[in-house]
């Protein structure tokens, strides 16, 4: 993952997978620090729009 090489201390958290898989990979991302970056598609963020609402992110950014 290019990320990881340009900020390597940075926790990513991948959100992809089906519906029981995505639901795992929540279960504590409330945590404080759970991670830094996440990374999904814009389509799995309109399916999981509450889930998505319900933290409280710093910087949301989406592209297409």
């Amino acid at each position: 993952m290019e990320l990881k090489k340009w900020c390597p201390a940075f926790k990513i958290l991948t959100y992809f997978g089906q519906r029981k898989e995505r639901h795992e990979k929540r279960k504590g991302w409330s945590k404080t620090n759970a991670f830094h970056v996440c990374i999904t598609s814009y389509k799995l963020v309109t399916q999981d729009i509450r889930v998505f609402k319900q933290k409280r992110w710093e910087y949301f950014v989406l592209d297409e």
